[in-house]
């Protein structure tokens, strides 16, 4: 949104932010070990693996951290269960694709493209 303001385009500031963003109580432990290895990093810049910036590898150990888990079986029941409504061919279409890829499932698969049909 703002690509040209002060925390967008310093890693580090913008790592900061986002934290500052999501520290409550219940990830307050997972917040405060981000915030000491941001403080690392801005005394060892070399601790970040090479080509990436802080902000890249911040998103990347939230993503893992808050991952659910839960997401692809559920969009795979979802996927299993999903009828066309109302003859809304389009609708179905972007719900099909869209629980597929949450899904992770092979779209091109005989057996989706069956139950697709």
């Amino acid at each position: 949104m703002n690509t040209g303001a002060h925390i967008a385009m310093n890693p580090l500031t913008h790592c900061a932010y986002f934290l500052s963003l999501i520290n409550r109580p219940k990830v307050k432990g997972w917040v405060n070990k981000q915030y000491h290895w941001l403080k690392d990093i801005e005394r060892i810049p070399a601790l970040l693996p090479v080509g990436q910036n802080a902000w890249v590898v911040l998103e990347e150990k939230f993503k893992t951290a808050f991952q659910n888990y839960a997401e692809s079986v559920c969009a795979q029941e979802q996927l299993k269960a999903l009828k066309m409504k109302e003859g809304n061919v389009d609708e179905y279409i972007t719900m099909f694709k869209l629980l597929g890829f949450k899904a992770k499932a092979d779209l091109d698969n005989p057996f989706l493209l069956t139950q697709f049909a």
